[in-house]
């Protein structure tokens, strides 16, 4: 993948990931200045460098409407106020009209994950790999490059050692849980067909 929220245009299927759908992301615009009104800015979603979408859209104070070539979708905004003073930007979901930060894609229209049928990668993984995702994404900060954790190539500049430190013990030990995790998943899987091969009957004699 590659850009801010990018992601691949595909239909949506029983097991469909948010990873790939383009995801909108009002929180980052927002920091980025984008949701100016009147003032219209373009995304583009690309993976493995090759662009995959490319919409514009235009502000307004409580609206963001997606130029689609034919029919333009309005998504609605709603703000709210911060703690230390500002406020804080929320799409609401044109599917149920929720709140949500993200929204996704879906065939032509800009839905929430739950209106969208769409689940994390980590959901339909095994709780193995689940814990080695996070160990190689944990090594990755700190110069691991997303491999194992005692492959780690030294703290990345200007990085406070306490930090480095206290990430390479979570990503050690993440990457710990996921082996032990495994070796249960084999453990069980071979208990599992000790039972199957135990009902067989035995072989006749020719």
């Amino acid at each position: 993948m590659g850009g801010l929220g990018s992601g691949t245009y595909r239909r949506p299927s029983r097991q469909a990931r948010v990873e790939d759908f383009c995801a909108a992301d009002v929180r980052v615009w927002h920091r980025e200045g984008l949701l100016q009104p009147g003032r219209p800015f373009t995304r583009i979603w690309t993976e493995n460098g090759r662009l995959v979408q490319r919409h514009e859209f235009l502000p307004g104070r409580d609206v963001l409407i997606v130029l689609r070539a034919g029919q333009p979708e309005r998504l609605c905004l709603e703000w709210t106020p911060c703690t230390y003073g500002g406020a804080r930007p929320w799409f609401l979901c044109p599917g149920c009209g929720t709140r949500r930060a993200k929204l996704f894609e879906v065939r032509d229209r800009f839905l929430c994950r739950s209106c969208g049928r769409l689940a994390y990668q980590s959901q339909q993984e095994r709780p193995g790999d689940r814990l080695a995702l996070r160990a190689k994404r944990l090594a990755a900060r700190i110069g691991g490059g997303g491999v194992l954790p005692n492959t780690l190539a030294g703290k990345p500049p200007r990085m406070h050692w306490r930090t480095y430190a206290l990430i390479e013990q979570r990503a050690a030990v993440a990457w710990a849980a996921s082996v032990e995790a495994r070796q249960r998943e084999i453990i069980r899987r071979c208990a599992g067909l000790g039972r199957t091969l135990g009902n067989l009957p035995p072989a006749r004699d020719q």
